[in-house]
This record gives structure tokens, sequence and C-alpha cells, in this order.
């Protein structure tokens, strides 16, 4: 008698400024997905945040093609998702979410109150993940070595802002980030005060808390993380263009951005690196996945920028070529995720939670 085949819900889209990275993330997800494995269903968040479950995938995933129309308020497509996940017989959750409501612990949060297994890190590893202010306060607890940075609200920057503007042009040239988004959305260099003040702006219609940032003179390099408790790392990967500031439209639009793979590294320099990728996984309690992005300075100097806990994931995304190069096909890798969120689920039953 054969064993029943897991039902995988896909989900993206979503309500964040990444969702289209996610849309080209979740394809290469539902084209991957070995059939005689799972039922594989699509399930696409719309800009309002209206869950569409659509029916069986069985080709390449597009936005136009498998989404079902929206109907109803958002507690009401979500009543319908968690109900259709509720009928099947193995459910697992497969989030493919980049951003605000998807990669910062609110949906992670639905599956462990609806006790359905997911794919990638926790609430708390996914949270302290997509906050870059309290990533980077955990860091510097765990003495982890990183940029010189401040941070500070809205509501700081309009009672008092020429303080807070004369504390982060002490660092320029800086980076300027809102505190709850990837894919450099938001993201600003600045290297004088004018910038300064512009790129802060900017930054607060994203969020309403910013990080600024001292730049790092050096290379930028990436590394892949793989595993719950036992994890394995990755060779180093870099982004290669010509653009002084990476961001959002040289990543996923301009279509000139090369990625190379193997970064040749001294085994030192290597070798710290995946210490440094380690401790910051456990630190923040991750699982799965993520991406360790790092800076090896001009002047020797080895410093983490951030972590990732759902780092792009297409099929020509610099994670899945990272976990490639290390052996495992993107196929496999999807597999390994599943498993990896199985294995989580499991030891999280066998947990106490009353006197």
């Amino acid at each position: 008698m054969s064993l029943a085949k897991l039902d995988v819900f896909v989900i993206y889209g979503g309500r964040s400024a990444e969702r289209d990275v996610s849309v080209t993330s979740a394809g290469s997800v539902v084209a991957c997905l070995d059939r005689e494995k799972y039922n594989v269903y699509p399930v696409y968040i719309d800009e309002s945040g209206v869950f569409s479950v659509g029916g069986r995938a069985d080709g390449s995933l597009s936005e136009d093609a498998l989404r079902m129309p929206s109907e109803g308020s958002i507690s009401e497509s979500v009543t319908k998702f968690l109900g259709c996940m509720a009928s099947a017989e193995k459910p697992f959750a497969f989030p493919v979410l980049h951003g605000t409501f998807g990669e910062d612990g609110k949906i992670q949060g639905l599956f462990e109150m609806a006790g359905v297994p997911y794919s990638g890190c926790g609430v708390l590893g996914s949270s302290a993940s997509m906050d870059k202010v309290v990533m980077k306060s955990v860091f510097a607890a765990a003495g982890i070595d990183q940029s010189e940075y401040i941070f500070f609200g809205r509501e700081e920057y309009a009672a008092d802002f020429e303080d807070v503007l004369s504390r982060a042009a002490a660092l320029l040239p800086v980076y300027v980030k809102p505190a709850n988004l990837g894919s450099s959305v938001g993201i600003s260099r600045a290297v004088n005060a004018e910038e300064l003040k512009s790129a802060i702006e900017l930054a607060l219609k994203y969020d309403r808390r910013v990080l600024v940032e001292r730049e790092v003179v050096g290379r930028e390099v990436t590394m892949g993380v793989l595993g719950n408790h036992d994890i394995v790392c990755s060779a180093c990967g870099e982004w290669c263009h010509d653009a002084e500031f990476f961001d959002y439209e040289d990543k996923y639009l301009s279509g000139k951005t090369m990625i190379n793979i193997p970064v040749e590294l001294d085994a030192q320099v290597y070798s710290r690196l995946c210490d440094m990728a380690a401790a910051a996984y456990k630190t923040l309690d991750c699982a799965g996945l993520c991406r360790a992005d790092f800076f090896i300075g001009d002047d020797g100097s080895i410093l983490i920028n951030e972590l990732n806990s759902m780092p792009g994931f297409s099929d020509h995304s610099m994670y899945p070529l990272l976990m490639q190069h290390a052996g495992l096909s993107y196929t496999a890798l999807c597999d390994r995720l599943i498993q990896l969120g199985l294995e989580r689920f499991d030891a999280a039953r066998g947990l106490t939670y009353r006197r």
C-alpha cells in the first residue's frame, strides 16, 4: 500500500514591496517539487492581504495563470486557507514570501497556532532576522563583529532631526535602511549631509525605524546556511556588478548582475566566516535556511552584514546556486527544507506547555 502524498501549500505574493521577487521564487518551487511525493497547491496573497487558494499546480507558476479571484475580507480568506489545510490528510506549508507579513514571523505564527508544519525559520528566527535593528543589537550582545551603526524612530527624528542627522553624519559615508525590508528596497547610500537627509526621509516611508551604518570598504560575500541544529555552510559567492550601490533594480531588473561562485578565499578567512555564520544563525534561533552576508574589509576585517531568513529563492538566485555548488540540486534543496520543517515540527510536539 503506497503512503499518502504530502499536501504542500506554496504561499507567495503578499503585501510587501518584495512581492514580485516572491512570485518569481515561488514559480521555481512549484515547478521543481516532485509530483510523485507531493500534491502541490499554490496559495496567492494579493496586495491587500487576501489569500486565494489555487488548484493543484502541474506545471510552471505565474501570477496571472494560477491566481484565483480574491473574494471576501482578509479574515474570511485566511479562514478558507486554513480550512483547505485542515482538510488535507498530511499538510505542509512552504512560504516563499519575502519581506513584511511573510518573512517577519507573522505568517509563521499563523502556522504555529494552526499546528501546521512549515519550512524555514520559526517566529523568533524570522522576526529577529527581518528586523535589522533587533538583529544588529543581538549580534552586538553576542560579540559578533559588525560595522558601526546607529538607529532611531520616526518620533525621535521628528522631535530633534538635527541631533539625529549629526549623529548619523559622524559615520559618513553610510548606508541608510528601513529596519524591516529586504531586496535593497528603500535603501540608499549617502556621502554628504544632503544625501543623508534624503535617504532618511526615503527610509521612513517604508518603516517607522531606520538604521544608519558606516560603509565598509572592501568586498561583500555571501554564504548559504542549511539545517536546524546541525548546519552546513556553503562556499562563498558574490554578486558582480558595475553600480556603486547594488540596489533593487541592479539585483532584479537590469539583467547586468553576474554571480560568482565560489569566491576564492584564504582557508582561515573561510573558516572564520563559517564560525560567524553559525554563531549568528544559532544566536537568532534560525532553522531550515538562511543566507549570511559579510564584508571583508580592505583592512583585513571580517564583519557580518545580515542574515536573510528567506533569501531570493528562484532557481537562478544566489542561495540555491550556492547549495547547487555544494552538491544539492534545486529539487533536492526543496526536499531537504520540507524534511527539516517536518523534523522541527515533530521535535516541538514533544514539548510540554502545562505545569
